[in-house]
């Protein structure tokens, strides 16, 4: 298996032959050379994402600072108010020049605290702003993205527009069930089917909910079914649920 010294000497005969008496060596040194050289890239790579999302917190919370200052009765006068805050925080990330994920959490979070305090017009610009940002940044098979269209279905619930909360509240259900692994979470699945039941139960279909919730309990409780067989009793459940 040597080279043949009788005859023109190249490097391709020479690795050639050296593979050939040295294959099991050298496969087992180009796996580990391709093991480091792999793992290498992917620390590098989660380098930078962490680095990312580092400086995406910072954002975030560099703007939102700024919107906590900008509620300060010593900043502004005592006749400052939340909702003023929020409004000029509103005009501040409209002309701001942001990172289409920063922009989505800043619009997100702003979105939830107009919707914690009852401006439902205001939080839906914001929410729907979010959702397309998140949508568009991360698709639609992410927990962030499923997050800020929660909102939408919770804004319309809030109205009364129930039979539209619905339909975005399946849509949940349906990316939940779908979601894939690394963004797969059971707790989700049994909040977004929860959430579903509670649109259901509004429009009077007590039966659908209780099904729902029958779902989101044994999920809940890692088991794959809950089985109720007799009438009265479901009746008398579907009672106590509600």
């Amino acid at each position: 298996g040597e080279a043949v010294l009788a005859r023109a000497d190249s490097l391709s005969y020479r690795v050639g032959k050296l593979w050939r008496r040295r294959r099991l060596e050298l496969s087992a040194a180009l796996a580990v050379i391709l093991a480091l050289i792999g793992g290498s890239g992917a620390a590098l790579s989660q380098a930078r994402v962490a680095k990312h999302e580092r400086d995406k917190v910072e954002e975030v919370n560099a703007f939102l600072s700024n919107i906590l200052a900008a509620a300060d009765p010593g900043n502004q006068g005592r006749d400052v108010t939340v909702r003023a805050a929020l409004a000029q925080a509103s005009k501040n990330v409209q002309a701001a020049r942001l990172a289409p994920d920063v922009e989505a959490q800043i619009r997100h979070t702003l979105g939830q605290t107009l919707y914690g305090l009852g401006e439902y017009d205001s939080a839906r610009v914001h929410i729907g702003r979010a959702y397309t940002l998140r949508r568009s940044y991360y698709g639609a098979y992410d927990q962030r993205t499923t997050m800020s269209l929660s909102y939408v279905a919770a804004l319309a619930e809030s109205q009364g527009n129930y039979a539209q909360a619905e339909s975005i509240a399946r849509e949940i259900v349906g990316l939940q069930r779908k979601m894939p692994r690394g963004q797969r979470n059971t707790t989700e699945l049994a909040t977004a089917i929860d959430n579903l039941a509670r649109t259901i139960e509004y429009q009077g279909r007590l039966d659908d909910a209780l099904a729902l919730k029958l779902e989101s309990i044994a999920l809940r409780r890692g088991l794959s079914l809950i089985h109720i067989s007799e009438p009265t009793r479901l009746r008398r459940i579907s009672y106590a649920v509600f």
